[in-house]
């Protein structure tokens, strides 16, 4: 699973967009680029909802604004 994440800042809106394209560009990358069968990935957006740092200085904002590669099998 590609998912992608925002920091707090931002309207809820702009940041599940946001974290959805990120997700979707990493899924492309690995599947088109270095050949990673599409079945066994998929992309998610979760926004802010996860944050690590939601009261965060901006350098741990910045943290935040990340994309992880879960394995989920």
């Amino acid at each position: 699973d590609v998912e992608g994440h925002t920091s707090v800042e931002g309207l809820p809106e702009f940041n599940n967009q946001l974290s959805a394209a990120r997700a979707q560009r990493v899924y492309d990358e690995l599947t088109q680029r270095y050949g990673v069968p599409a079945g066994v990935l998929s992309a998610h957006g979760y926004g802010s909802t996860y944050a690590r740092y939601p009261q965060g200085t901006e350098p741990e904002l910045q943290l935040d604004r990340r994309v992880l590669i879960v394995r989920t099998r």
